[in-house]
């Protein structure tokens, strides 16, 4: 009972484990048994009866001599057993081999369908001798009648002395049922073909199958097959002399490999060059010829040294009905006979499969070595980008190394001239001039012209040859492979030049395949050195001109040395009556402007700026001057603005005591004043609009990122700051300098308009919902918004200084104007001197930039309220100015109303003292 238990519970498990392969793991088994079904055998094979040759199995016995119609024959008999089955896999082993690492044997126009009989006998064996659930699905059984279903079923053929399958037919993904009568034509079939295999095996006597078993052993090498081959046949037919040839149709070469019974390097002979082999490429099957004088030729050549042979064997190599090579067999006596014929013709439809595919392993690994070595020339080539001639040797040397060339020229295309331009020939740079030739003549233009490589296998007999060269030189050019160089665009930028094959009489195939990937090499690291020159000269010329600048703007020693020997004096005694610490009536513009590089030093000793930051003397009064002579002198934006910019932001961070109260840190102060001392340094007198109008080199260099003058001016700045002398920040900390040119850049952005509308809105609700000095992003609105200020400062001065200002602001904008009406252009209204209203735009520019700006400026800042006071009062003069000027507007042009403006002053004039500038 106990038994009867085991053995249901045993049942029980297995169908569980039936059930979980099948509708689990049914996919994991197709993906592992895959390999064995690389490919099938179809059944569309017309047949007059099929079904006869199982009715009579002397007919599968008689049918075929060679496996090739076994391949044929056994799809038949299966489709008269299984109407339903499309394709099957069909492995033999003819050779008797039991071992499963030995190699089985491939032959005929299907020999792919022996791929994996070794995976097979071993599944086999897995499958019997251990229950993993994956083979438990196929419930391997070696009875000869038995079939599986489950997507892969197989029938294996047995005799009765062996304990391995002889053959093995397969069905992928087919529902093979087996009922009495087809279990009768299966026996039936096992029986015949059982019989049939024996047959063949007899027919193989010995010697062949240990030839197949030599090649069998050796691994993928085409070399050792060939001469295996040969010094077997050899032996077997008493010859005196063999050899074998490999055929490429690609290239429509003979290759040989063996010769004297020993391994040599790779011979290649064109086919017409052996027009005997050439006239029998269409040979079906082993002949006997006796040995002319030509073909006594084309063997010598092949040997080379001189064969007197009186008969010859020419036995044909072939897969899938196309020649792969010739079986070459020389014999001094006649000593060949049919029984010789037969037995070559067997042993080479045995063997030819296994050649074919070593041949084919061979060409993989050829091309593998030269992707290697593709990775070593790329790695040399692209490490001499700098030098174009140089790396055009190099290109030169590798392409010799890879293709084996014996030379090798590079020819560039110059489109405009449309010539060919050598700077390098034969792998030497020229030595006093490069070569230059025509576009369009010779076989370098040939290939440029038409885009197409060219392989030259007899450079004589080319029509597009050029002998001259040879004549002079002494050189003997043989064969040619030019190639062409394309860039990403698939653009002609030049050809490259290979001649005489060494080790064979012209290049092949495979050297056009490395070529073309050489071409891809050479045109990446041509164009990127050309434009790493173009780079290269381009920063060149950039360093130049900045050395003309510096040099232009280099501070005479002695002018630092007399600025240096003033005393340095508090900014009030620059001039009382110009109210430089006062916010409503400070004149800053009316200072001497001899003089302003000193007041300069003296706000920012003040500030204690040279205190705090270490600030040598005399290295602040070179940047101070070096800034000064970085100014242009266009009518507004020059060294007086900067001047006047810079002492704005003075007044900001001395009346509102912005460090002492914690609104701005040390460092925020200091960039906040030099940023505003160099926020206009080389100006050129003309608007972010008109340099990227105009395609200035600026906006060629800016324009991408916005703010085109703006980052120009601190690019100056960078300038000055790395000049050798000029530094007033080397004493701090790298943290804090790299921070210092952060705050820079930022506060000088910010004088652009543009910047200042986008940001107006986050600068009024920080406003009106209070500064909060530990809110990041108050500190950067907060400094945007003091620069702006600054920067708009002319129209808070009193009404005599604002008015002579804007006339200086409207004499440069006219400028401007005047340049774009040469251009061609339309300049706007407030740059055009014959449209523009002066008051009108000035009233237009008060109210929507000036104004909206100190207003949130006093918000923050209660004590700035005067500023606004004066820009209100301005503001009247403007309006009262538009009003008398109304009737007068057609007889006055736009700068005269300045003239009308002073008039006025003069008659209504108070009276007040105003120094002159």
């Amino acid at each position: 009972m106990a038994m009867l238990f085991t053995k249901f519970t045993r049942a029980v498990y297995r169908g569980l484990i039936y059930f979980i392969n099948v509708y689990v793991r049914l996919p994991q088994l197709l993906s592992i048994t895959a390999p064995l079904f690389s490919s099938s055998t179809n059944l569309n094979f017309k047949v007059t009866n099929p079904g006869s040759l199982l009715q009579r199995p002397d007919e599968l016995v008689k049918r075929g001599k060679y496996v090739d119609d076994l391949f044929a024959v056994i799809p038949q008999c299966i489709q008269a057993i299984f109407p339903q089955v499309q394709y099957c896999h069909v492995y033999l082993d003819l050779g008797g081999l039991k071992d499963a690492d030995r190699r089985p044997f491939p032959s005929g126009p299907v020999a792919r369908e022996l791929i994996g009989y070794r995976e097979l006998k071993q599944n086999l064996k897995l499958a019997v001798d251990t229950e993993d659930p994956v083979f438990n699905i196929l419930s391997v059984s070696v009875s000869p009648h038995t079939l599986f279903q489950l997507g892969v079923s197989y029938l294996p053929v047995f005799n009765s002395l062996r304990s391995s399958p002889l053959a093995v037919i397969l069905f992928v993904n087919e529902h093979i049922e087996v009922d009495e009568a087809k279990g009768c034509s299966i026996q039936t079939f096992n029986e015949a073909l059982s019989e049939k295999i024996g047959i063949m095996q007899s027919q193989y006597h010995s010697s062949t199958l240990s030839l197949l078993a030599e090649l069998s052993s050796i691994d993928d090498n085409i070399s050792l097959g060939q001469l295996t081959v040969v010094q077997h046949l050899k032996r077997e037919t008493g010859a005196d002399v063999g050899f074998l040839l490999s055929y490429t149709p690609s290239d429509d070469d003979f290759v040989i490999k063996a010769l004297d019974g020993k391994v040599i390097p790779e011979k290649r002979f064109p086919s017409s060059s052996l027009p005997v082999l050439q006239s029998h490429l269409n040979l079906s099957q082993p002949i006997l010829t006796s040995c002319t004088s030509e073909l006594k030729s084309n063997l010598t050549l092949i040997a080379g040294q001189p064969l007197h042979p009186e008969h010859c064997v020419l036995a044909p190599i072939k897969q899938s009905n196309k020649l792969i090579g010739i079986l070459i067999l020389l014999s001094g006596a006649p000593r060949f006979t049919q029984e010789h014929l037969d037995m070559i013709e067997a042993g080479l439809s045995l063997c030819g499969s296994m050649l074919y595919k070593d041949m084919v392993v061979e060409r993989e690994r050829t091309l593998r070595q030269q992707t290697e070595k593709l990775h070593h020339v790329a790695k040399n080539i692209f490490t001499h980008l700098d030098d174009l001639t140089i790396l055009l040797k190099e290109i030169m040397q590798e392409a010799r190394y890879l293709c084996h060339a014996e030379r090798c020229s590079v020819f560039l295309l110059e489109a405009e001239a449309n010539e060919l331009v050598a700077k390098v020939f034969d792998g030497d740079i020229a030595s006093n001039e490069e070569v230059r030739m025509s576009a369009s003549e010779g076989i370098a233009g040939q290939v440029v012209q038409t885009g197409k490589i060219l392989n030259i296998k007899d450079a004589y007999s080319h029509p597009l040859f050029y002998r001259g060269v040879d004549e002079t030189t002494g050189f003997r050019t043989k064969s040619i492979l030019c190639f062409p160089i394309k860039d990403e665009k698939d653009k002609i930028i030049g050809a490259a030049q290979l001649c005489n094959k060494i080790g064979s009489p012209h290049f092949n195939s495979t050297d056009e395949v490395i070529a073309k990937a050489l071409a891809t090499y050479c045109c990446i690291s041509i164009v990127n050195s050309i434009m790493y020159r173009d780079v290269l000269d381009a920063h060149n010329r950039v360093k130049l001109a900045n050395e003309l600048m510096v040099f232009h703007m280099l501070v005479p020693s002695q002018d630092v040395v007399e600025l240096m020997k003033q005393k340095i004096i508090p900014l009030a005694e620059f001039g009382k009556e110009l109210h430089l610490q006062d916010f409503k009536n400070s004149l800053p513009r009316y200072v001497p402007i001899n003089t302003m590089p000193m007041a300069v030093m003296s706000m920012m000793t003040e500030l204690e700026f040279c205190k705090n930051f270490k600030i040598k003397s005399q290295t602040l009064a070179r940047f101070v001057l070096m800034v000064r002579k970085g100014y242009r002198d266009p009518p507004y934006h020059n060294w007086n603005h900067a001047f006047s910019v810079a002492h704005f932001a003075y007044l900001i961070l001395r009346n509102i005591r912005c460090v002492a109260e914690g609104v701005l840190d040390e460092l925020e102060a200091l960039a906040f004043f030099v940023a505003a001392l160099c926020h206009d340094i080389d100006h050129r007198g003309t608007s972010n609009s008109f340099q990227v109008a105009s395609n200035s080199v600026l906006a060629a260099l800016y324009s991408s990122e916005g703010s085109v003058m703006e980052r120009h001016h601190f690019s100056q700045t960078l300038c000055i700051l790395n000049t050798e002398g000029c530094n007033i920040f080397e004493n701090v900390t790298r943290k804090e300098y790299e921070q210092l040119l952060d705050l820079i850049r930022d506060i000088i952005l910010s004088t652009d308009i543009a910047h200042h509308l986008r940001i107006r809105g986050g600068l009024e609700a920080m406003a009106e919902e209070g500064f909060n000095k530990t809110n990041p992003e108050h500190k950067s609105l907060l400094l945007c918004l003091v620069m702006t200020s600054a920067d708009l400062s002319d129209q808070t001065k009193p009404w005599t200084a604002a008015k002579r200002v804007s006339k200086m602001l409207y004499k440069e904008f006219f400028s401007q104007g005047d340049l774009e009406k040469a251009l061609g252009r339309n300049p706007m209204e407030m740059m055009d001197r014959e449209r523009a209203s002066i008051p009108d735009l000035q009233i237009g520019f008060i109210d929507h930039i000036v104004l909206p700006a100190f207003r949130t400026l006093r918000t923050v800042f209660p004590t700035t309220g005067c500023l606004v006071t004066n820009i209100e009062e301005n503001r009247e003069h403007w309006v009262t100015i538009k009003t008398k000027t109304a009737d007068r507007r057609d007889s006055l042009t736009s700068l005269e109303v300045f003239d009308f403006i002073d008039e006025e002053d003069e008659r209504e004039s108070s009276g007040e003292d105003i120094p002159s500038a």
